[in-house]
């Protein structure tokens, strides 16, 4: 099984949890305006979890875990293997929800819990807002969200039932539960929360789609398995969740007509070879695994988007399409670090015992 967490690392949580509690309450009220006409009717976030971008097929042709998207690269633009905001779900939601800066990590003052969020940038652009979700059930918030970010989405979904939660079916009833709201309301945008190829991956898929072998089975853990039955379990899940979500989804590619939908996850994953690694959300000196995630651009008209091969180019090329400004939306502004890296630690670092850092993924 994973490593459990040492005495370090959970001394260091108590401390942090336990000498404060984060800002609860109001976002700031957004005043600012569009100054252009949207460039799209809806625009779509599809925020992955645990979905390493170099065993994807698309970015690698020896793994062939994507033959749907291998199918339609006429749809998409492929940014590559890309720098994850952060290694961990949580700080990599609330950055992007919370219209994060890179130049504002750590969050020591907290605006991401503060400042208004991408959902009130979209409503002040007109747009309807959703929030669609696979990964938690019924009304329970997760990654920073609380009841004060409902008051800027107009349509919340969360599963209601053990069944559509279901690790196997969860993506699948995401993609239809999308395409269902679509039908319904159009000028929207949705940011979207997969359930993905989190651990345990064995549980992601039907076993008859195990196209990879050896791989684990049942409640098999990798302290006694190989590292190729372990990557072998892992590219198993991605096939299922990422590609067989997109073959859902994109049935009927008039989905895209007019609609920009963005899709990457929330961090990568470490296969590990030393069972005494973790897989994600090192809080020091990472495996730049954890960090390596898919940026893809999916649009029937992708000229109107700046396809950028950054993260942190996310959020300003969405308020570009949403008609912001260029002081608004720093699209023209570099917002990557000067070497491309991704962020991991403790978010909200207040005491010298919660570790952050900026993790490169080359190191020079």
């Amino acid at each position: 099984s994973l490593r459990i967490p040492s005495p370090y690392k959970i001394a260091s949580y108590l401390i942090y949890w336990n000498s404060y509690q984060p800002y609860y309450g109001d976002r700031e009220n957004l005043k600012i305006q569009p100054v252009f006409p949207k460039k799209y009717d809806n625009i779509i976030w599809i925020i992955d979890c645990s979905v390493n971008a170099n065993y994807l097929g698309i970015n690698d042709s020896h793994y062939k875990t994507t033959p749907f998207l291998d199918s339609i690269s006429n749809m998409y633009v492929n940014s590559g293997c890309v720098a994850s905001i952060t290694n961990c779900s949580s700080i990599s939601n609330i950055f992007l929800m919370g219209m994060g800066n890179k130049n504002n990590l750590p969050d020591r003052e907290e605006k991401l819990l503060k400042q208004a969020s991408i959902f009130a940038y979209a409503k002040n652009a007109n747009y309807k807002t959703a929030y669609i979700s696979a990964q938690s059930q019924n009304n329970r918030l997760q990654n920073y969200m609380s009841n004060f970010d409902l008051e800027d989405i107009d349509y919340f979904y969360q599963p209601t039932s053990k069944e559509k939660k279901d690790m196997v079916y969860a993506d699948e009833y995401l993609a239809n539960k999308i395409k269902d709201y679509l039908t319904k309301y159009n000028g929207s945008f949705i940011y979207v929360v997969k359930s993905g190829a989190h651990f345990p991956w064995q549980l992601n898929y039907p076993s008859e789609e195990a196209i990879y072998k050896p791989c684990l089975i049942g409640n098999g853990g990798i302290s006694d398995a190989s590292y190729q039955t372990i990557l072998n379990t892992y590219l198993n899940s991605i096939r299922w969740k990422t590609d067989y979500f997109f073959s859902t989804l994109l049935v009927d590619s008039t989905i895209l007509d007019n609609t920009l939908m963005i899709y990457t996850s929330d961090h990568g994953q470490l296969i590990p070879s030393n069972h005494n690694k973790q897989t994600h959300c090192s809080t020091r000196d990472p495996d730049i695994q954890e960090g390596i995630v898919p940026l893809l651009y999916f649009s029937n008209d992708l000229s109107k988007v700046r396809h950028s091969k950054s993260m942190f180019q996310f959020i300003p090329a969405t308020l570009d399409v949403m008609g912001y400004g260029l002081d608004v939306s720093g699209i023209n502004t570099l917002l990557d670090f000067e070497k491309p890296g991704f962020f991991y630690g403790h978010l909200f670092s207040r005491n010298p015992l919660q570790q952050h850092g900026i993790k490169p993924l080359i190191d020079q």
